[in-house]
Order: C-alpha cells, then sequence, then structure tokens
C-alpha cells in the first residue's frame, strides 16, 4: 500500500467523522490498498480505498441489515457520508466510545 492510499483513506475517514469514534482495524488489501473497520455484535462499518484512490464503503445497522453500499467512487456522496457519520455514531455510544 502506498502512502498516497493511506493519506486518502485519513481524509475520508476525518470527512465522516470517525475521529470521533474508537479506532477502527485496519487491514491491508491484496489489491494494495487499506481498509478501516469496526465491528460490534451484528453491526460493521467498513470503509476503504484501493491502491488506484477508488472508494468504497459498507456499513449495516444493529440488527445486521445493509444501509450503505458503495464501490468504485472517487468521493462518498453526501447522504452516504450522513449515513456512515450517523453509525460511527451508533457504533461508540454502542462500545463506550467518544460519540460526541
Amino acid at each position: 500500500m502506498s502512502a498516497e492510499t493511506v493519506a486518502k483513506l485519513i481524509r475520508v475517514l476525518i470527512d465522516v467523522g470517525a475521529y470521533k469514534v474508537p479506532a477502527p482495524s485496519l487491514v491491508p488489501l491484496p489489491s494494495g490498498g487499506v481498509q478501516a473497520e469496526w465491528h460490534f455484535l451484528e453491526q460493521s462499518i467498513e470503509i476503504g480505498v484501493e491502491a488506484g484512490g477508488e472508494i468504497f464503503a459498507y456499513a449495516s445497522d444493529v440488527d445486521g441489515v445493509s444501509v450503505v453500499e458503495m464501490e468504485d467512487a472517487w468521493f462518498i456522496p453526501n447522504d452516504q457520508a450522513a449515513l456512515l457519520k450517523q453509525g460511527l455514531l451508533l457504533y461508540a455510544r454502542r462500545v463506550g466510545g467518544r460519540g460526541e
């Protein structure tokens, strides 16, 4: 994974408010990208950047129902970003993190 890929993931995480929640697990991808993950019971949130710069995101609610699924994007649309922010704040409250 390149420094540019990591830097883009950091920018995306800042954009969706991930700095307000407990740190994610960071997972290097076989493609050369990197992914941030949060998991708690049935809730999952995954945000990543491929080596070519494409963004992908997935989020499920507390029942495991998918609320965000996007791939091969160059930015996260406002409606999807709002859902990711909401999911991250819910995650933080559930695990006792900041979630301000």
